[in-house]
């Protein structure tokens, strides 16, 4: 599969819509960042992505604008999701690249799954105010052992959202797909 980047247009989304949910008892709680300017946000981030070393340094500066939503667990910053408008070419349909990091005392809690689910409603909101771009949901490439044991399940549900398998990278990680409610494939 070939991706090929396109621009994204219009990330302003109506200053009236909620910023921040509370998932659950558990302290952690998940906040808006597309589409919105927020430096300390962006510092955190970087400082995030620095500590555990997910980004390379040359990419930091393009993954911000990519920022989608962060989750936070006492105040810190223990998850952040990207997304980034792309053209699957074999599916014909645009989607946002989506990426999400879980720190590591925080894995195996279902945090990539909420963050995901909250990720998913905040870039659906965006695409149905934006539907002049056709992004009709979220890809991911699976690369994380914590999925090596669903490799074979072409559909997950879990949180509101369900994950379907449609393809495989060059390099053999399993493509999954998050469609939106609205979405159409030409």
């Amino acid at each position: 599969m070939r991706t090929i980047s396109i621009s994204a247009t219009n990330l302003q989304v109506s200053g009236d819509r909620k910023l921040t949910h509370e998932a659950s008892g558990d302290g952690i709680s998940f906040a808006k960042a597309w589409g919105l300017e927020n430096p300390a946000m962006e510092q955190a981030v970087q400082k995030f992505w620095r500590d555990l070393g997910l980004v390379p340094e040359a990419e930091i500066e393009q993954r911000l604008k990519e920022l989608c939503a962060v989750a936070y667990c006492n105040g810190s910053i223990i998850a952040v999701a990207t997304a980034d408008p792309t053209l699957v070419p074999h599916l014909r349909t645009r989607f946002f690249q989506y990426r999400c990091s879980i720190a590591r005392a925080h894995r195996r809690r279902e945090l990539a799954w909420r963050l995901t689910a909250f990720s998913h409603g905040v870039l659906e909101e965006w695409s149905l105010l934006n539907r002049q771009e056709k992004i009709m949901g979220l890809l991911a490439i699976m690369q994380s052992d914590a999925f090596a044991s669903h490799s074979s399940t072409p559909v997950l549900t879990k949180h509101g959202i369900s994950v379907v398998l449609v393809g495989y990278s060059p390099a053999g990680f399993r493509l999954r797909a998050i469609w939106f409610k609205h979405a159409y494939v030409e």
